[in-house]
């Protein structure tokens, strides 16, 4: 526990975490409840107007049963009441607090619903409070296995979240399933901006970390910001790492390999098949978590873009055609078996004369055999075949 049990008006309640760093307590708004003095003294005076009175009036019976009905609501307060969370940082050196006054900035500066609230703080004492969530993404993370539209609308807040983030020139640097907590509606909210770099800064004060010290989690970061130079931190450094948090999700593995996504261990098709809700969150991986920063999504709002495209994909239906046995869109129960291919010989053979190089595909449903016939166009594979 920490030296002193109040911080302004916040309570502690308990430690939740200690690091080398800072400490991480309970905290309650000790505003909104009444001191143990207040409610001794409410007590006491119940009890005695109730056994002076027991057979006198009932305008002093109903002020006694008043005061006990504060002090059990009060305590009921107690109880219901929501909990916050106090960070207190430990360090003591000039970079510690300059790192802990931008932090404190940053949370100041940001409003949007998906990224933690600021509550209160002390630059001087240094310590804040935001908001507590009961459980982070990665608690929960089998719960997202393979659901890929609840994947989507989850994350959609949070990539819109970074866009707004990097339109102001800010990169968080350490997103990962440990620093995104959830609330008991379920919503999605970013935390922990500590490490968190404005591109704006010109000034190395200004900056929140030495030009040489490297940042982040070592499994989360991408490949290019390893040495931790600052030039090489980019945008794509928060969309590389919302790339390999999508992978976690989809997987339920937290335990994220550290290189980028050519690997085997790492293709979400090679590991999870190839379920239509799948193949949407493997191009945003592949899109995002790359070897080189150059390769990758450039900023939040193009990787925005994306999420918006596959969100659409899911939820209107759309189909990717190069999915084996994809089910019928007219029947629901069968699926599409290939019937001709773009070998010429076979279009023949299903009555198809063609003239000059244009080519088919037909599918056609084992169920309802609802057919479905795609014409290549002088014999070249259009880009959703690729």
């Amino acid at each position: 526990m920490p030296s002193k049990a109040q911080f302004g008006k916040w309570a502690v309640v308990k430690s939740i975490n200690s690091g080398g760093q800072a400490d991480v307590y309970e905290v309650i708004d000790s505003e909104e409840l009444l001191s143990d003095d207040e409610q001794r003294l409410l007590l006491e005076n119940a009890f005695q107007t109730l056994a002076r009175q027991a057979q006198a009036a009932d305008d002093n019976r109903s002020l006694a049963i008043g005061d006990l009905r504060a002090v059990i609501h009060n305590e009921v307060a107690r109880m219901s009441s929501p909990s916050c969370a106090l960070k207190l940082i430990k360090r003591a050196d000039t970079q510690a607090a300059r790192r802990f006054a931008a932090e404190v900035q940053f949370l100041q500066e940001q409003h949007h619903h998906s990224l933690i609230p600021l509550l209160d703080s002390n630059v001087e004492e240094k310590w804040f409070v935001t908001r507590r969530f009961d459980s982070s993404l990665s608690d929960v993370l089998p719960e997202y296995k393979q659901r890929g539209l609840v994947i989507l609308q989850a994350m959609h807040p949070i990539v819109e979240a970074v866009s707004r983030l990097h339109s102001r020139g800010i990169i968080h640097r350490d997103i990962k399933p440990d620093n995104i907590f959830r609330a008991s509606s379920g919503e999605l909210v970013l935390g922990d901006f500590g490490i968190a770099m404005d591109l704006e800064e010109a000034e190395e004060e200004a900056r929140l970390t030495r030009s040489s010290e490297r940042v982040g989690s070592r499994d989360w970061m991408p490949p290019w910001a390893a040495f931790g130079r600052l030039e090489d931190v980019t945008k794509t450094f928060d969309t590389y790492t919302l790339g390999k948090v999508i992978w976690a999700m989809v997987t339920g593995n937290n335990r994220v390999p550290h290189r980028y996504g050519a690997y085997g261990d790492f293709d979400i098709v090679e590991a999870h098949g190839t379920p239509e809700e799948v193949l949407w969150l493997e191009r945003i991986v592949k899109a995002t978590v790359v070897e080189r920063s150059s390769d990758g999504v450039p900023d939040g709002t193009a990787l925005l873009r994306l999420v918006n495209e596959a969100l659409a994909a899911l939820t209107r239906g759309y189909q990717d055609v190069k999915v084996q046995h994809r089910r019928c869109l007219v029947c629901g129960h069968g699926r599409y078996e290939e019937l001709v291919d773009l070998n010429a010989t076979h279009q023949r053979n299903f009555g198809l004369e063609v003239v000059g190089q244009p080519k088919f595909k037909i599918l056609v449903c084992s169920h309802c055999a609802h057919t479905q016939l795609f014409y290549f166009r002088d014999a070249v594979v259009p880009p959703g075949w690729s």
